[in-house]
């Protein structure tokens, strides 16, 4: 494929094979997606600065990724927003998606049910967290049960 294409440049993600030829641009992925350390900005952007990939807040790059990107029905997300993201400490919508999505991407450290159409609950018993996401990784619900790990306990879905 690059012969048929012939790129001007190649943008690899992590150090690039030995067979590689050609310009080629290493991004470092971990650097790129740490998403601790941006959890103040918006997401959708991309920006390329020295080598590196970085989420951008300016406006006019464009709107793709930026809003519901993560939220499987972004008609639910204000209510979801509404009467959850007080127990989170963010003050908009995106902060509350984005600390949701966060949650799925590290679901390995928590207690994971999958039930039989492929929903996944995620909980975490540490910060009674609870998040509950469709087989996309798209985000149904998050928040803070009541009765933490007895909620959880009694949803559908087997352990993993």
């Amino acid at each position: 494929m690059l012969r048929r294409i012939k790129p001007s440049k190649i943008i690899c993600y992590g150090k690039s094979f030995e067979d590689m030829k050609g310009d080629i641009i290493e991004i470092d992925y971990a650097k790129t997606n740490n998403l601790d350390k941006t959890a103040d900005t918006s997401y959708g952007f991309i920006k390329k600065t020295v080598g590196y990939v970085l989420p951008c807040s300016e406006k006019g790059m464009g709107s793709a990724g930026i809003g519901t990107a993560t939220w499987a029905n972004p008609d639910t997300l204000k209510d979801h927003f509404d009467r959850h993201a007080k127990a989170f400490s963010v003050t908009d919508e995106l902060s509350y998606e984005q600390q949701a999505h966060r949650f799925y991407l590290d679901r390995e450290k928590y207690q994971i049910k999958i039930d039989e159409n492929g929903v996944i609950r995620v909980y975490d018993t540490g910060t009674n967290t609870f998040g509950v996401y469709n087989s996309n990784g798209k985000t149904i619900t998050f928040f803070k049960p009541s009765h933490g790990q007895r909620y959880f306990d009694s949803q559908p879905g087997k352990l993993q």
